[in-house]
């Protein structure tokens, strides 16, 4: 039976993210000091079906150290990052895209995020919630 070239895109996108999803940890720094990344992250934790995201307090500064010394303080400060077991750090917008492909529910939603356009519009929303997040309740 030959299949057509949309289900062959699929076979090959849903590998794609089933692979993802059987590698190792994606570590999850965020600002464990505020209401709305709290909030916005025990969403994120629910969707988590398959456990592929760990999730670390910034201000944890022992773990920091230790498990992340390519983090700089300021740098956990500013956004929300995702860190690789090989050590590699998405940022802002980029960490939330990097995490969406260890979430079942959230794939089509990491696609979307690689159209042409949409880094751009998502670095400048997620800045710009960075900066207001104290209105979204945010106690910092």
């Amino acid at each position: 039976m030959k299949f057509g070239g949309n289900v062959s895109l699929w076979l090959a996108l849903n590998d794609r993210c089933l692979r993802r999803n059987v590698s190792p940890k994606l570590h999850i720094i965020y600002d464990g000091q505020c209401l709305f990344c709290i909030r916005v992250l025990n969403v994120v934790k629910k969707l988590d079906t398959f456990k592929g995201l760990d999730f670390y307090d910034s201000h944890d500064r022992d773990t920091m150290e230790k498990r992340f010394p390519m983090v700089s303080p300021q740098e956990a400060e500013e956004a929300m990052l995702a860190v690789t077991e090989e050590g590699e750090v998405f940022k802002g917008f980029y960490a939330f895209r990097r995490s969406f492909w260890k979430i079942p529910y959230l794939w089509l939603l990491a696609l979307i995020l690689y159209v042409p356009g949409i880094p751009y519009l998502g670095t400048r929303c997620y800045g710009w919630i960075a900066r207001n997040r104290k209105t979204f309740g945010c106690r910092i």
